[in-house]
């Protein structure tokens, strides 16, 4: 009995490591991107480029603080925020709204050329508020955009990870 139970979990740690498992906020990026820079035309410190810095950083990537010591800069062009009421009713009901957050990035060499993108990513969260919240105080209004930038930096981990990138950092000569 305890030699199926141990059969079973390794076979379960095969079968999600073959699938290609890996922890929430980690990432196997490609050799040329384990140094970069990593510049926002906006700020340096919003809660997507921190969540993203901290990916990074999980992942094992070098950042630098100068272009000239990267053979990749990792850009974000724009950050974008949006709420949007969607239900229809009285003051009396609850109240359902949209919240939509877009990053758009691209890849540079170290001369400065760009080498992947721009590419954009969006996700979106419905939330519900009942008709005595105030929408901009709300705690479920600031969990979900936590929940977004965690989302964004995970697609863009997912993006800088896949094979279309992976062929594009290898046909360039950084």
């Amino acid at each position: 009995m305890r030699m199926i139970k141990v059969v079973t979990v390794l076979f379960a740690i095969l079968l999600l490591t073959g699938c290609g498992f890996h922890l929430r906020g980690t990432a196997k990026l490609p050799p040329q991107l384990h140094t970069i820079y990593l510049q926002n035309s906006q700020s340096q410190y919003t809660p997507f480029m921190r969540q993203l810095h901290l990916m990074l950083k999980m992942s094992g990537v070098k950042l630098v603080d100068d272009p000239k010591q990267a053979p990749i800069t990792l850009n974000v062009l724009s950050e974008t925020s949006s709420t949007r009421e969607t239900s229809i009713g009285g003051a009396q009901t609850a109240r359902n709204y949209i919240v939509s957050y877009t990053v758009s990035y691209q890849l540079l060499s170290a001369k400065g050329k760009i080498i992947y993108g721009p590419k954009n990513i969006s996700v979106q969260q419905n939330i519900t508020l009942s008709a005595n919240e105030v929408l901009t105080n709300s705690n479920k209004l600031n969990q979900a955009k936590t929940s977004l930038y965690e989302e964004l930096v995970d697609q863009m981990a997912f993006q800088l990870t896949s094979d279309d990138i992976m062929k594009t950092l290898h046909a360039t000569k950084t």
